[in-house]
């Protein structure tokens, strides 16, 4: 049986999760406010130029959702810098979840170019339902039929939550 990990931004999430089949769920081990040594380190750029300036610090692990409605906020070059330091690129089911149904649309278009241009670049992506509350929660089957509409194949959405969080907890030695 695969090791299901997921990505929660709230302590309720956790022991639902493990009901849903996660074999774990981070939440403490999350740094989304200040950066730390200690924990994931976890950022969510709000414009091209901030990606590109998160890029140069060395103590991120991943960059969630470099969108928004308008496009991508990297491409192939930021991309393979990203991969050589080891940062991850996250996909958060929230983000789409909470989208209202006029940009949820064009949040799917880019989510999917997003996939596509990490799976080209064979760079590492996360999958993650980043649930604030219990009824933001998917099992892990969910998640990887997201990833699957997010145009992966099975294996690669199964690897998004199961190999990749792997090795960023390894990095970190959590």
């Amino acid at each position: 049986m695969k090791a299901f990990i997921d990505f929660v931004a709230s302590e309720d999430c956790v022991s639902f999760g493990k009901k849903l089949g996660f074999s774990r769920l981070l939440f403490n081990e999350l740094s989304r406010d200040k950066i730390s040594k200690t924990k994931i380190n976890i950022i969510s750029p709000k414009s091209p130029e901030e990606s590109k300036r998160q890029l140069r610090n060395k103590m991120i692990d991943i960059i969630l959702d470099p969108f928004d409605k308008r496009g991508l906020f990297i491409d192939s070059a930021f991309l393979n810098i990203a991969k050589q330091k080891q940062i991850s690129i996250g996909i958060s089911f929230s983000k789409f979840l909470r989208a209202d149904e006029n940009s949820r649309i064009r949040l799917l278009h880019n989510m999917r170019r997003l996939t596509a241009l990490v799976s080209k670049l064979k760079g590492d992506l996360v999958l993650m339902s980043l649930a604030a509350e219990i009824y933001e929660m998917r099992s892990p089957e969910q998640l990887i039929l997201f990833g699957e509409m997010l145009g992966l194949s099975r294996a690669q959405a199964t690897w998004c939550i199961t190999e990749s969080p792997k090795g960023i907890i390894r990095r970190k030695s959590l």
